[in-house]
Formats: structure tokens, C-alpha cells, sequence
């Protein structure tokens, strides 16, 4: 399947009017109740996983979120690309192997489904493995 040009065939159509108002307002919203029910601002948070998706016009997620490129984990989305559900995973695999983080970090964890379906959780690194 051509996603790149299906997004685009989509886009033309009036049901896509107002969709990536509503996929960023549905990410915000679950991101920020995750955080504000931890304590925590984007400030406390180390790094971010995000669905590894193309790089388009809009902005990245990680972008949307107030997190830079160097706190995701483009690197590894870019060597591998979107791997559906298996991004989060691979993501943190990614920052605990590369030692991208340590004991005490939180890191956040977004994914995101069909259906405008949200979810994302702040975890806290509390030990790597030492080889």
C-alpha cells in the first residue's frame, strides 16, 4: 500500500477537513491528563517514544509534545520505520541499550491506534542492565 499517496487521496476529501486538528488535540489531551496525573511538566520528562511515523509536512509528534528530535527516538524510527505497536517497545529497547538513559529518568510513552485512540504512560527508569 502507497500511504504516502492514500494520505494524500485522503486528505483531498471533506471527512479528512479538521482531521489533524482532531489527532492533535486527542494527543495533547491524553498526554497532558498522563502528566498532570504524575506531577509532571515536560521539563521532568528525559526522553519521549512516540510512534515512529514519516517524515510529512506536520509536525512530529514529538514536536507537538514541546520535546525536541534528540529526546525521541527518531534515530531508531528512522532505521527501522513505523513497526505499529511494536514502536514503543522497540523505542525503549532503543534508549536502554544505547544507554540513552539511566536510574531515576522518566521517560514518556505514547501510542497512538485507529479511531483517534490515545494512550501514553510517564515510566521511570529505575535500573539498566550492566552488559
Amino acid at each position: 500500500v502507497r500511504l504516502i499517496e492514500r494520505g494524500l487521496q485522503h486528505a483531498a476529501t471533506p471527512e479528512a477537513e479538521g482531521s489533524w486538528e482532531r489527532y492533535e488535540a486527542a494527543l495533547m489531551s491524553t498526554t497532558g491528563r498522563v502528566m498532570a496525573e504524575e506531577g509532571v511538566s515536560t521539563e521532568d520528562i528525559a526522553r519521549v517514544v512516540t510512534p515512529h511515523v514519516h517524515r510529512n509536512k506536520t509536525p512530529e509528534n514529538f514536536d507537538l509534545l514541546g520535546f525536541t528530535e534528540k529526546q525521541s527516538t527518531w534515530e531508531v524510527g528512522r532505521k527501522y520505520g513505523h513497526v505499529g505497536p511494536g514502536d514503543q517497545f522497540l523505542g525503549i529497547e532503543h534508549l536502554v541499550l544505547e544507554r540513552a538513559v539511566g536510574p531515576g529518568d522518566l521517560v514518556l510513552v505514547v501510542a497512538a491506534g485507529a479511531g483517534f485512540s490515545f494512550s501514553a504512560a510517564v515510566l521511570e527508569i529505575l535500573h539498566t542492565p550492566s552488559s
